[in-house]
């Protein structure tokens, strides 16, 4: 729906990065709101008046998160139990790669237009594990870019990682093509959505894609920290976890040394 001039001066006025300037760096990082700083700033001084660890602050933080999860869901078209907070894009991928259990001689594919949290983690496990990573190039154009995966990819790929939307180039990625290709190999698609969610509708349920990586502080104008991860239902068995804290577990008990996950994509959080 178009905006009118009245309603494009209202936004502009309500975020103080745009008073004297144009503002053209979403990429790198989105400047925030005067309505987002207020939502923080409300958070704050709750903080100060009573503590953080007072029982009104900590159901309200958990009853914030819990909104936040369902607003990132509902961003992307998923479902709120298969979103992860995070506090940044690579985060996200790195969990992937990390909760992977490798094998001798299984692949995973990179684009050539990765942003080094896209292609960095497969890295640090290939030196781990006895894995290899190759790259694929993007080509002028969509088809010799999906001939080109199509090549690349063999019996022995496990995942392909790739953005949605370039952070070199601002090229979007035929993501629903990519997904076919990756479900007909049997290969988990994972994608960096940090260019592309509050930039374009993102309708995850049509893409095959198994993890997809929010940045919260890029086109949603959030504060740097923040990010989210959805990991779709079936791909969470086969993403196990490779760190945990206090929100990763439905139960626990330290006297038996055990604890059961919690069956949401929350048990990936670390906080």
């Amino acid at each position: 729906m178009p905006l009118d001039k009245n309603k494009i001066k209202r936004l502009r006025a309500d975020v103080p990065a745009l008073t004297n300037q144009i503002y053209v760096n979403w990429g790198g990082g989105g400047p925030s709101s005067k309505s987002i700083l207020r939502e923080m700033d409300k958070f704050t001084k709750r903080d100060l008046e009573l503590g953080s660890f007072h029982p009104k602050i900590r159901n309200e933080t958990t009853r914030a998160l819990k909104r936040t999860r369902e607003s990132c869901a509902k961003l992307i078209g998923a479902e709120a139990s298969e979103i992860a907070l995070t506090n940044n894009t690579t985060v996200g991928i790195n969990l992937a790669a990390a909760g992977l259990t490798w094998n001798p001689g299984d692949e995973v594919i990179v684009s050539d237009l990765e942003h080094p949290g896209g292609y960095l983690p497969w890295l640090v496990w290939r030196k781990r594990n006895p894995i290899k990573v190759k790259l694929f190039k993007t080509s002028q154009n969509d088809d010799q870019l999906l001939q080109n995966l199509e090549k690349a990819i063999t019996s022995n790929t496990r995942v392909v990682c790739v953005s949605h939307i370039s952070w070199l180039n601002g090229r979007r990625l035929p993501l629903e093509a990519i997904g076919r290709i990756c479900v007909s190999a049997g290969a988990l698609l994972i994608v960096d959505g940090a260019q592309s969610v509050g930039h374009i509708p993102v309708k995850i349920k049509d893409t095959g894609v198994d993890v997809y990586t929010i940045s919260g502080q890029k086109w949603l104008m959030g504060p740097d920290g923040t990010g989210a991860v959805y990991i779709r239902r079936g791909a969470g068995k086969k993403i196990q976890l490779s760190s945990a804290s206090f929100r990763s577990a439905q139960k626990k008990r330290l006297k038996t040394l055990s604890f059961t996950p919690e069956p949401s994509a929350m048990r990936y959080e670390v906080g």
